[in-house]
């Protein structure tokens, strides 16, 4: 059963982790103390799945592919390097 602390961070944790911004960012932005925040968000956990896959219908594949990760969009197309994709997305996942 949560603590009542727990019910109150969790939901901000949540909003700083879907605002496309650092934690550092999220709490200057909010007004939060960032130790703080940073504490609950580690103490909540990292509730995302990597190993979740989603499924992509490409409408024009000579065209080029943008991904849209939280508020980020990424252009990809042939020449893309991979290995940089994939930083790129685990770093604003």
């Amino acid at each position: 059963m949560p603590t009542p602390a727990e019910l109150r961070w969790e939901p901000i944790v949540r909003r700083a982790r879907c605002s496309g911004v650092s934690i550092r960012a999220y709490a200057r932005q909010h007004g939060i103390n960032e130790s703080t925040l940073a504490w609950w968000n580690w103490r909540l956990g990292d509730d995302r799945d990597d190993s979740a896959f989603v499924e992509v219908t490409v409408a024009d594949p000579r065209g080029p592919l943008r991904l849209h990760v939280g508020s980020v969009q990424v252009e990809v197309d042939r020449d893309t390097d991979l290995a940089l994709l994939r930083q790129v997305v685990e770093v604003l996942s």
